[in-house]
């Protein structure tokens, strides 16, 4: 369990309630504290957008919530709450992705199709030792080509053989990642 909201608020002869059970956060503000009079009117609404203190949007999974009010005359009340929190995950790849022709004899071109503004997606190439050869990045667009030579990122040729290649977008607005994996062969002798 981890603490997810704790604060005190000032007021005076307020009830409280902490969302229960499950809720959605998508990076838009999802209310989880209603603060209400004796009378049940609405005071005060906390609102969470599922985003740690950097901005990252945390994984889905079980949470500790609390909550401190402290009314007028100077007693504290606190209300705890455990909540499963799912999050509504964005898929940053829209359409096409991959390395074209499949397989590649001279030349390749990596095509990342998106509809998702600030996404900025890094791309991945391992041979089958598990060495990662080869590093590339894109930046958001609706479709982002890349030519690449087949070659590694110190330069050199890479040989005949089977490639695992990673395509893993990051929403700048909200941290979260999303990842595409495909196999990738280069035939330079066809």
């Amino acid at each position: 369990m981890r603490t997810l909201y704790s604060g005190s608020l000032a007021g005076s002869s307020l009830g409280m309630s902490i969302a229960g059970g499950a809720f959605h956060v998508d990076g838009h503000n999802t209310e989880i504290i209603r603060l209400t009079d004796v009378s049940g009117r609405n005071v005060v609404t906390l609102k969470w957008d599922g985003k740690d203190n950097q901005g990252n949007v945390l994984q889905s999974g079980d949470y500790f919530i609390i909550a401190k009010v402290t009314p007028a005359g100077g007693s504290q009340y606190s209300l705890s709450q455990t909540v499963d929190m799912v999050v509504d995950k964005i898929n940053l790849f829209s359409g096409l992705v991959g390395v074209f022709p499949n397989p590649a004899s001279s030349r390749a071109v990596v095509i990342i199709q998106t509809t998702e503004p600030g996404v900025v997606f890094d791309i991945r190439v391992w041979n089958m030792a598990g060495e990662l050869v080869k590093e590339m990045s894109l930046d958001s667009g609706s479709t982002q080509r890349l030519s690449w030579n087949l070659d590694s990122s110190s330069g050199s040729d890479l040989t005949d053989g089977a490639y695992v290649v990673e395509f893993s977008g990051r929403d700048q607005a909200t941290g979260q990642v999303d990842r595409k994996t495909f196999k990738f062969a280069i035939l330079r002798n066809q």
